[in-house]
């Protein structure tokens, strides 16, 4: 919606009828940490000057079809059972008793088994030989509508399968809910944008492509406690972890966007994951260093740089003893994973622990470190010329 907030919106006409989407995910208090929900509204409008009847149906299923993406969020709670119990009861579809799917009070639709079997009551998935990607429990709506006439359905489906014992809460709560739940989300994601900075382009893609990003680097930070968040690289497929490259690009996006608090809960988080022996976890590139002196390059902060002056010192030490090790005497080599594809020693890895070494003796000089500056600034130099 409006290029840059997460609300998403399409539509298609089929037969004369307009059928349209609204989609958004939220938290039903406002609270990061809570349970997660998908709120979807389906609109169907007959724009024709004739009667015209819409025809909508919604189902679940384990997972997509074979040959489609499989690096989609699954529960690892439910693994597919071929003997799994599905129900339809009180306005919501469920698995083993765990809520898949909330469907509307109104208006009443009809319920299926499967496509090919009518819903009669609770069911055990083998007895309608259903698969990981066999539809099930699938439900339908039909409307005559006259000209300019239409009707919605409103779904919620929970990220995470809700259990059985709050199914009638949750149900109770999401209900009707849909119009606050957008004004409030809209609401929040208003007052995220506002303290970005202000940036205008004249190309409506770039500007677009943009302000997405700032939307989207916001959702792929997860707070784990009260004053921990992780950033995570997205939320599709790298939703869990941290991983310090990805991680190094957000904090200076944070700070390049005017929100150097954002940034600095990611630079925090570095200071939780270095290992005993001065690197750092998740990290094989040894990226995390430059994270925490280009921090101080930005930001100056003198409160900040005695924080983190002991960890690029262990760091450093580290990196001094495996570039020892290395042939070539600089960062060993690596493996292709999401590489440029080769066996061998990368040349941005290289750049990175320069940069931080560079920066690191300058942030030993502003404290005063003379000697520690130094010996960082003896090891970028004999390091830059090896190189």
């Amino acid at each position: 919606r409006d290029g840059r907030t997460p609300i998403l919106e399409y539509s298609v006409t089929r037969w004369g009828i307009r059928y349209a989407w609204t989609m958004f995910a939220a938290t039903l208090d406002g609270d990061p940490r809570s349970p997660l929900f998908a709120f979807v509204r389906i609109v169907v409008s007959n724009p024709g000057a004739g009667s015209g009847q819409a025809r909508l149906g919604v189902a679940v299923r384990h997972q997509n079809a074979p040959r489609s993406t499989a690096r989609m969020r699954a529960d690892p709670e439910s693994p597919f059972r071929f003997r799994s119990w599905y129900a339809i009861e009180d306005g919501v579809i469920s698995r083993d008793e765990r809520a898949l799917l909330f469907l509307p009070d109104e208006p009443k639709p009809a319920l299926g088994a499967t496509l090919e079997a009518p819903y009669t009551g609770p069911f055990q998935g083998a007895a309608h030989d259903v698969v990981e990607w066999t539809p099930v429990c699938p439900t339908t709506w039909a409307f005559e509508l006259e000209p300019g006439q239409g009707r919605a359905v409103d779904l919620v489906v929970p990220l995470v399968p809700v259990q059985d014992a709050d199914r009638v809460r949750v149900h109770e709560q999401v209900d009707g809910a849909f119009d606050a739940v957008l004004a409030k989300t809209e609401e929040r994601w208003q007052a995220h944008f506002d303290r970005a900075i202000d940036l205008r382009l004249p190309e409506l893609k770039a500007h677009d492509v943009f302000w997405t990003s700032v939307a989207n680097i916001a959702i792929a930070r997860d707070q784990v406690q009260e004053d921990i968040w992780v950033q995570r690289v997205n939320e599709l497929q790298y939703h869990t972890g941290f991983w310090p490259r990805d991680a190094s690009y957000f904090a200076m996006a944070w700070w390049y966007l005017g929100m150097p608090d954002e940034g600095r809960r990611v630079i925090d988080h570095y200071f939780r994951i270095q290992n005993d022996d001065g690197s750092f976890q998740h990290d094989p590139e040894n990226i995390s260093p430059f994270a925490i002196a280009r921090w101080f390059r930005l930001t100056g902060d003198l409160e900040y740089a005695k924080r983190a002056f002991p960890f690029l010192w262990r760091n450093h030490l580290w990196l001094k003893a495996r570039r020892a090790e290395d042939p070539l005497h600089l960062m060993p080599s690596r493996g292709r994973y999401d590489n440029e594809g080769i066996e061998g020693h990368y040349v941005g890895h290289n750049f990175y622990n320069l940069c931080a070494l560079r920066e690191g003796a300058e942030l030993a000089r502003a404290l005063g470190k003379v000697e520690e500056a130094e010996a960082l600034e003896r090891e970028y130099t004999d390091y830059r010329e090896t190189f």
